[in-house]
């Protein structure tokens, strides 16, 4: 968000000092013409006029789509339509344009899984959409979710969306759906360098190291950054039991979830309040062991041996 104010500030700054460039730039253009010049004023505005319908428009910083249906049933139809440089949220938005053919009002949501370029992220829309009309309006994205996972092209994006009625019931949902920009098949993953903590039935958790955030009360400064894979068939979540910190019963908080085929870059976070009991000031080594569940059952499907961490 803060990237994005400065860009907007910036942005701002330029357009001013443009326009003051630009009248500075025709007074002396004017005075020149006057010296040294016979060309007629009609002779220079039409030319003026011609360099300006001619100028090359600037280009996007992000490739485009193809339109790609999302949600089509019961006269209700949302369409991916393209991309903006950015949105409120820092990072490229999704547009979406929705049809809604039905005697009542709705309203369209994204759900709360979205993976960019094969990375879960949070994608976030609320369309609302009068009886008999339309409308058009953007899935947001977070430019710190951007930046963590190394996006810079957005290659193509999976999410599922649902409209609802005004009462909040659930009128119709899509499934997840791939849309896929012209950049496709051209983005990389970047390489994830660490320590494998583990690797079973397609799922690899790797230790990317601790760092310090002070921001957050509720949470102990040093945190552990984890990457996650998850290459498996099922939408999962991982998650730690029997956490231990310095040998203390503490509670942390991972609660990683992924859809099948994609990654995610997590933390696991202590509670401040529970190492505050144990007298934790610092920390000496974590025990734990990763859980593997169904997504939404929550059904445990597989887990790790014990994990020992020592700093």
């Amino acid at each position: 968000m803060k990237k994005f104010l400065s860009f907007l500030l910036s942005a701002l700054l330029v357009l001013s000092l443009a326009a003051c460039g630009s009248n500075g730039g025709s007074r002396s253009t004017a005075s020149e013409s006057s010296a040294g010049s016979t060309a007629s004023p009609e002779a220079e505005s039409s030319a003026a006029a011609t360099e300006e319908a001619t100028a090359t428009p600037e280009p996007s910083a992000q490739p485009t789509l193809e339109e790609t249906v999302l949600l089509d049933e019961g006269g209700i139809k949302v369409t991916a339509t393209g991309l903006t440089d950015y949105g409120l949220g820092g990072a490229p938005d999704l547009e979406l344009h929705v049809e809604n053919n039905t005697d009542g009002d709705i309203m369209v949501q994204t759900s709360e899984y979205a993976a960019v370029n094969g990375c879960m992220v949070r994608g976030i829309a609320s369309i609302q959409a009068p009886a008999g009309d339309s409308a058009d309006d953007t899935v947001m994205f977070l430019d710190d979710e951007f930046e963590k996972a190394g996006i810079e092209t957005v290659s193509d994006i999976k999410l599922a969306v649902r409209a609802i009625d005004a009462d909040w019931n659930e009128i119709c949902a899509s499934d997840f759906v791939t849309v896929k920009t012209s950049a496709y098949g051209t983005v990389e993953t970047p390489a994830v360098d660490g320590d494998v903590l583990y690797d079973k039935d397609g799922v690899k958790v790797i230790l990317l190291g601790t760092e310090e955030d002070e921001d957050f009360d509720f949470y102990f400064p040093t945190y552990v950054k984890l990457y996650i894979e998850n290459n498996s068939e099922q939408d999962i979540t991982v998650k730690t039991l029997d956490f231990k910190a310095n040998g203390e019963v503490t509670q942390c908080s991972l609660n990683a979830e992924l859809l099948a085929g994609t990654r995610q870059f997590t933390e696991l976070r202590l509670d401040a309040d529970s190492c505050t009991q144990n007298g934790i000031t610092e920390l000496k080594d974590l025990s734990f062991y990763f859980s593997v569940c169904d997504l939404m059952t929550w059904n445990e499907i597989t887990k790790s041996d014990t994990v020992t961490l020592e700093f």
